[in-house]
């Protein structure tokens, strides 16, 4: 893990350790969900950060590239 993480750019060290996460609590009905063409709105990503997070909120953690 050590000579992983020795080898990883900037960008790489920042998204392992501070993964992003979704709100799962706020989602619209549309998201995720294929519309009339064929396209999937995705919900959007957000920093792990307890300043943008709710006290009552449900998150996802994960590597979200």
């Amino acid at each position: 893990m050590a000579h992983k993480m020795l080898a990883m750019s900037v960008r790489t060290t920042l998204q392992h350790i501070y993964p992003r996460i979704l709100a799962l609590h706020d989602l619209d009905d549309n998201i995720a969900l294929p519309d009339a063409n064929g396209t999937i709105a995705m919900p959007s990503i957000m920093r792990n950060s307890y300043v943008f997070m709710s006290a009552d909120g449900i998150y996802l953690a994960g590597k979200f590239y």
